[in-house]
């Protein structure tokens, strides 16, 4: 075979330490924030309408002794009615965080893949892997991490995209 074959040039590769841009990046510190602060939000609703709830059926018990067998069966499918409810609402919550954590995941790596995708063009990487608490990567070089590289300019453009101009 004649000619030069592209594989005899060396490659290129870098890591990122993902454990560490989600520790110092400013955009996982905020986005990290504002989700907490909406899970305290939405704990605190259901803890008013829990605690609502919870009035009530201490209500109906105390008026049990002077309830007639039809006002009492009643009241009892009430409190099953809300025993539903607050179960329902908990789910409901759980849900929602959920879809709330993995739409910020997702942003965070649309965020990060055209960064990367960005610096690249620049740097030339045949690879850019990333290494985690558990990835398959089970050593690595540190003279090939680029993880505080990243982060720098991550978080310098990040916080140029918030401050007003």
């Amino acid at each position: 075979m004649t000619g030069q074959n592209s594989f005899d040039k060396a490659m290129k590769i870098a890591f990122i330490d993902t454990d560490s841009l989600n520790i110092h990046y400013q955009y996982v510190k905020d986005i990290t924030e504002e989700l907490n602060k909406e899970i305290k939000k939405k704990e605190r609703r259901l803890e008013r309408k829990t605690t609502k709830l919870q009035n009530e059926f201490n209500q109906l018990q105390r008026m049990s002794s002077n309830m007639t067998q039809m006002q009492l069966q009643a009241a009892q499918q009430r409190a099953v009615e809300m025993e539903r409810e607050i179960q329902v609402m908990q789910n409901d919550l759980s849900e929602e965080l959920n879809e709330e954590q993995m739409e910020m995941q997702l942003k965070l790596v649309e965020k990060l893949d055209s960064f990367m995708n960005k610096y690249n063009k620049t740097e030339q990487y045949d690879y850019i892997l990333k290494k985690f608490n558990g990835s398959e990567i089970l050593i690595a070089n540190n003279a090939y991490d680029i993880t505080d590289t990243i982060i720098t300019l991550l978080n310098k453009d990040y916080l140029e995209s918030k401050s007003p101009n």
